[in-house]
């Protein structure tokens, strides 16, 4: 039915369904005609304004044809005015109108010859006037994407979406391809939903024009979080990641790990210990020796100097100084010999095997190394986050692609992203400058971004459960990633 307004004093209603007189206004009914007409009374809701074509009663066909051409007419509204006119002609106003019960007829000669028509009675008249006033106001949104579509009658989603590889690609003829948007594809087909893609150039934009009505929904990469959930809705995840670290691979600047490593609490602490044994065991040389031995005779500072001096000689296994000449020397010689040749071998182990490590896989290797390196992430990535959450510093790039390069110019020593990311970029990227390495942290989960109280949430959410679990996402994913699982 279409939606009309009436212009004119209207406050009858209540005695309207108890005159049986049988009106289809689908969703008007008893309870809401009465709340439509109060509030259009106390002026909460203009309806003039929402008004785009205006009629008279008798040109009440014509007014029909053009709601019917809302696409081609541009109609959002259609007002009709009912001026009923007493039998001398006057004009009658809404209490005039109760007492006489006049005829009015419809001019007949600006309507169509082939159309039928009764006369209608200004009883009748006063009786459809509130109900063609509430269809209006309730039949607003119905009228609205009527006049916006094209009409087909099927609304057309727009879908919000940034270049995130292997999730959302772009070629050079402008066409998407990748996971997400793959995965959309499959769904949208399911659901028989139409759409257009809508590129934005970054995720806190994609979820600003969900959040705004601008964009329907939004597929790429969007990991879902806390603080996004309370801007939008989103469906089940769909993918499950975690953050990676990129260095970059041998280079110069790789020799300051290796410096770091020397410089380090750890390798002082190893050191002072065994610089302490040499001092303890010089000590007890000296105490033994100085009275009979002239080699560490002398006072207390110089003895003691001679001492350690043997001690330094004998963990060096180099000849030199004075032999222990009594027996608790000669016993404490013999223990500090063993004990200096093993406490030698497992310091140079140790700090071979570090520095070999540190050189070939570069200055992170866990995720507490992140502390003392240069980091970068993107910015208004959930990852910015995550590393504010572990204290660790950072710096902002504006593009993943700026933080490679940073990473290739040595002004940063680790590049924190989405781990699927990094690696497709720098696989298929062809960036040899940096590798991946097995650090992993934060797991995160990607979904698709959705306004909230979306109707369509429940049946995408159906379609992405069964389209996850078929053999079509195992070879996807491996087509994209070259593995099954995620």
């Amino acid at each position: 039915m279409p939606a009309f307004m009436v212009s004119g004093p209207i406050s009858i209603c209540s005695g309207l369904w108890s005159q049986n007189i049988p009106i289809t206004t689908r969703l008007v009914d008893s309870v809401s005609t009465p709340m439509l007409l109060d509030t259009a009374a106390s002026k909460r809701i203009e309806p003039k304004r929402l008004t785009t074509h205006h009629f008279q009663f008798d040109q009440i066909i014509d007014a029909y044809d053009t709601f019917s051409r809302a696409a081609e007419t541009g109609a959002l509204k259609v007002m009709i005015e009912a001026r009923m006119r007493g039998g001398g002609g006057e004009e009658l106003d809404q209490g005039a109108a109760d007492v006489k019960r006049g005829v009015t007829q419809p001019r007949t000669d600006s309507l169509p010859m082939n159309r039928e028509f009764r006369l209608v009675p200004a009883g009748m008249v006063r009786a459809l006037a509130p109900v063609l006033l509430a269809a209006a106001l309730l039949l607003l949104p119905a009228a609205q994407a009527a006049a916006q579509e094209s009409g087909t009658g099927v609304h057309e989603l727009a879908i919000g979406t940034k270049e995130a590889p292997p999730f959302a690609i772009k070629d050079a003829q402008g066409k998407w391809s990748g996971i997400s948007i793959d995965l959309w594809r499959r769904v949208a087909d399911k659901l028989k939903l139409q759409y257009h893609f809508v590129e934005m150039p970054s995720v806190p934009a994609l979820l600003d024009g969900v959040a705004k009505g601008d964009l329907d929904m939004a597929v790429a990469a969007i990991t879902v979080t806390p603080e996004r959930e309370r801007q939008v809705d989103f469906t089940m995840p769909y993918f499950n990641a975690g953050t990676g670290v990129a260095v970059p691979v041998d280079r110069f600047a790789s020799w300051i790990p290796v410096i770091r490593s020397l410089t380090s609490y750890g390798f002082l602490q190893a050191l002072a210990a065994l610089l302490g044994l040499a001092v303890l065991s010089g000590a007890l040389i000296w105490l033994f020796e100085h009275r009979a031995n002239e080699g560490f005779s002398g006072g207390l500072a110089r003895g003691i100097g001679t001492g350690v001096w043997w001690s330094a000689n004998t963990m060096a296994q180099r000849a030199g100084g004075s032999d222990p000449m009594t027996v608790p020397g000669r016993i404490i010689a013999t223990v500090w010999m063993i004990a200096s040749v093993i406490a030698i071998a497992v310091f140079t182990a140790g700090i071979t095997s570090a520095l070999t490590t540190r050189r070939l896989r570069g200055a992170v290797n866990t995720v507490a190394d992140l502390s003392s390196v240069k980091v970068a992430t993107v910015q208004g990535t959930a990852t910015e986050d995550t590393l504010s959450q572990m204290r660790i510093k950072y710096k902002m790039v504006g593009s993943l692609q700026d933080g490679f390069q940073a990473l290739q110019k040595g002004k940063i020593d680790a590049l924190a992203y989405d781990r699927p990311i990094l690696a497709w970029m720098i696989r298929q990227g062809g960036l040899s400058a940096a590798e991946l390495t097995d650090v992993t942290f934060q797991p995160q989960s990607y979904a698709i971004a959705l306004q909230s109280q979306s109707t369509l949430r429940r049946p995408i959410n159906i379609t992405l459960l069964e389209t996850v679990q078929s053999d079509w996402w195992k070879n996807l994913l491996f087509r994209y990633l070259g593995q099954t699982t995620n």
